[in-house]
Order: structure tokens, then C-alpha cells, then sequence
């Protein structure tokens, strides 16, 4: 029998020869995306320093930052993690993307979510595209960026 998409993907980005239902699989997404929102971007540049050790990624063009959430900013806590987001992307080389629209359509646009490409962010808006998305969580996207280390 032959692989279904997913599996396909998900090999390819497992750097294994094939992958079926049920297995378990390290794999290093091809794009990780990430929004605006308390208690998540945040936790997350903390938690990669902090709990994991890592000071960079290892390809930034495989990431991208989406300030969209909280536009106008009601608070100075929402104003403080706007600052960190934009400063975390200029210390990373990872673009952040403001004020350009929705960021779930707007990374469709730019051309994150591909056909037989996998990624990783917080909606599984562009699985509806033929994407293999994985929708994440704080600890998930650590993990993600984690794996970012493999060969």
C-alpha cells in the first residue's frame, strides 16, 4: 500500500524513509510561525534561553513572527510584548510582520504554508490549503525550535 500525504511529509521532514500511522517521529518542521499573545511568544523566548540553552536559531528564514492579536495595544503589558516580540526577531535575523493584516491569511500570502510542506503554528488554518499543519502550543513550539538544532 502506498503513503498518504501526511506520511510523506512527515518522513521527509523526520529525515526517515517512511513513516506510518501511529509511529512516533522527531521531525523538524519546514516554517514555524508564531503570534502575538500573552503567556506564549513570551514563554517561549524565555523558556528557549533559560530552559533549553539556546541563544539562536539555527535558520531564521524558517521563521516568522506575526504581530496581530493585540493591534491597537490596550495595555502596557500588551505594549511591553510587542517590544519583545520585534526585539527577539531583530536579535534572531526572524522577520516580525506588523500591521500587514490578519497573519494566518497574511503568511499564506507570503508563502510560508506550501503545498507538501509542513508547519508549525498556532492554527490549523493552512492545513485547509494542503498543508501538513501542526497546531502548537508554547511548550510545543520549544520543542520545535529545539529540534531546529538537528542536522
Amino acid at each position: 500500500m502506498g503513503f498518504t500525504i501526511t506520511e510523506k511529509i512527515l518522513a521527509r521532514v523526520a529525515q526517515r524513509p517512511a513513516v506510518r500511522a501511529g509511529d512516533e517521529v522527531l521531525a523538524r518542521p519546514d516554517f514555524v510561525i508564531a503570534y502575538d499573545f500573552p503567556g506564549y511568544t513570551d514563554v517561549i523566548f524565555k523558556q528557549m534561553k533559560d530552559d533549553f540553552g539556546i541563544d539562536r536559531v539555527t535558520d531564521p528564514k524558517r521563521f516568522a513572527l506575526f504581530i496581530d492579536h493585540m493591534v491597537p495595544v490596550a495595555t502596557p503589558k500588551e505594549e511591553e510584548l510587542h517590544i519583545q516580540t520585534r526585539q527577539w526577531g531583530a536579535q534572531q535575523g526572524v522577520p516580525v510582520y506588523e500591521r500587514k493584516g490578519i497573519g494566518h491569511q497574511v503568511s499564506a500570502e507570503l508563502g510560508y504554508p506550501r503545498p507538501a510542506r509542513s508547519l508549525c503554528t498556532s492554527t490549523a488554518t493552512s492545513a485547509s490549503s494542503a498543508r501538513w499543519a501542526r497546531s502548537q502550543s508554547g511548550s510545543d513550539a520549544i520543542f520545535w525550535r529545539r529540534s531546529s538544532t538537528r542536522p
